[in-house]
């Protein structure tokens, strides 16, 4: 952190998840690490914090993320689930300024919806999942209060979905981002800045609906773009199979890698800051295709984690990705980053560094100018292979 704010990226962004894949034993260790380094630094006021609060996730046990945000914390066997309540939104975020050790969060996030929504490689709606859960007003509410309260200056949304019907249907239930703004202008409530999606050359899906809700001349939403190396698949580092030697499944005394820090760089949000670009975990930078100690990297300490980054589908972009970057004497990683930095509706790419040399590469790769046919064989890639990553 202290490398990168020498270099001018000033916005990092956590939540109070990470790290990821999260644990009783490290959750919330990542706001702390930044706390401490603030603190120590005494650079608060040259840094841009984002932070996000966490919402259910059904069928999976995480009652100790609301216990983590009491000090001391509650009991793991009887704190209840998370959820976008006020209550736990208002009490999320003051755990979240004691981790931070500050009085102010800049730019504060929904982390994904609190509604059944298609998330996290899904693409289809199925209304057979539907779920009761906190109504929009009720979180748009929260937000306003904490603005209000001067801990939070702009919130943001995250894994968001569009909503355009609303313009057009009273009764509609399916809200996202368009619902929002909506709420918020009603409720009197700053609107959102932000929305924080799963973005790379090989899931574009954020460029249709989504983002002519979030134009300029819509509801002005900064996209900050998550996964641009599809988590280091990308990148071709893992084209020759996984190590897994060394993989949670098959040693149980492996320990997890260095707490992975989210930096964003230069931006074009509301906030008017300048923030770099992402590594999203590395795949896509092919560099390592002839050789790569992968047995401490995260999908193979844990290879059950984002499984949809690993679809036969982006091993095959990925190998092309590689010989555009080579083509043009650069890293795919360099390559990928450079692209998503360069999209219109981009407000920041974010990146997960757990090295320094991981981190200058990408402030490296934020500098770096395209030309048109490089921009156009991406292009093309895009539309051979379409969105990689989805599921269904």
């Amino acid at each position: 952190m202290d490398y990168a704010l020498s270099q001018g990226v000033n916005f990092l962004d956590t939540a109070e998840l990470y790290p990821v894949p999260p644990t009783k034993e490290n959750n919330a260790r990542t706001e702390r690490i930044i706390g401490n380094w603030m603190q120590a630094r005494g650079n608060r006021s040259q840094v841009i914090i984002a932070t996000k609060v966490a919402g259910a996730m059904p069928g999976m046990d995480r009652s100790y993320i609301v216990a983590n945000r009491a000090d001391p914390p509650l009991d793991f066997e009887t704190a209840p689930q998370p959820n976008l309540t006020r209550e736990q939104i208002l009490t999320a975020c003051d755990a979240s300024l004691r981790r931070l050790q500050t009085t102010y969060i800049d730019l504060y996030q929904i982390h994904w919806p609190a509604r059944y929504a298609p998330l996290f490689g899904g693409r289809q709606y199925h209304p057979d999942r539907e779920r009761d859960a906190p109504s929009i007003e009720e979180q748009v509410a929260a937000m306003g209060e904490l603005i209000q309260a001067g801990k939070v200056k702009y919130w943001g949304l995250s894994n968001e979905t569009t909503f355009g019907v609303c313009q057009f249907c009273e009764t509609a239930k399916r809200l996202g981002v368009c619902q929002f703004c909506e709420t918020a202008k009603r409720l009197g409530v700053p609107l959102p800045v932000s929305i924080q999606n799963d973005f790379s050359p090989m899931l574009r899906a954020f460029e249709g609906d989504l983002a002519e809700a979030c134009a300029p001349s819509n509801y002005n939403i900064g996209l900050l773009a998550y996964g641009v190396l599809a988590g280091g698949a990308l990148s071709g580092k893992y084209l020759n199979g996984f190590d897994t030697s060394r993989s949670r499944h098959t040693d149980e005394g492996v320990q997890p890698p260095p707490v992975t820090l989210h930096v964003m760089l230069p931006l074009l949000l509301p906030l008017v800051l300048p923030l770099p670009p992402t590594s999203g975990g590395g795949a896509l930078s092919g560099k390592y295709l002839n050789g790569f100690d992968t047995s401490r990297s995260r999908h193979t300490l844990f290879p059950g984690f984002q499984p949809r980054y690993h679809a036969k589908r982006t091993s095959d972009a990925a190998r092309e990705l590689v010989e555009i970057a080579k083509a043009k004497d650069m890293s795919a990683a360099t390559l990928c980053q450079a692209w998503a930095a360069s999209r219109w509706y981009m407000g920041s790419v974010i990146i997960g560094a757990t090295t320094l040399e991981q981190v200058q590469e990408n402030i490296a790769a934020c500098l770096t100018k395209l030309d048109e046919e490089t921009v156009a064989a991406m292009d093309a890639l895009f539309l051979k292979y379409g969105n990689t990553t989805l599921a269904d």
